[in-house]
């Protein structure tokens, strides 16, 4: 996703994935105040840039606190948190050790080879 598929006054959906704390990720409604060459401003100052760090949206370019992530839709964002739980799921398999037979691991392999 590129700055240049958002337009002003744009219903857009930020996602705050508050990672390391208890709280769950959340999805706000904004709107886009500007588009300019390097940022998307939203209605409560906040911009975005474009970044390698996800694929459909934008990231929010702010110095401290938590990063939000900006879509053009809510099904992006929805599946843009999806697809961070399943990763966090893929990395706790090996701290769960024997939970899974070798021919379970095996087949999960091939898929995601493939």
């Amino acid at each position: 996703m590129i700055i240049k598929d958002f337009k002003k006054g744009q219903l857009v959906f930020v996602v705050y994935m508050y990672k390391g704390r208890t709280e769950e990720a959340k999805i706000y409604e904004r709107y886009v105040e500007k588009v300019g060459r390097k940022y998307v401003y939203d209605d409560r100052g906040h911009k975005y840039i474009e970044s390698h760090i996800i694929e459909n949206g934008l990231y929010e370019d702010c110095e401290t606190g938590e990063h939000g992530y900006l879509f053009n839709s809510e099904i992006k964002a929805k599946e843009f948190i999806e697809k961070d739980k399943l990763n966090t799921w893929l990395t706790c398999l090996r701290a769960y050790g024997n939970k899974y037979s070798l021919e379970q691991l095996r087949k999960v392999k091939k898929i995601l080879e493939s």
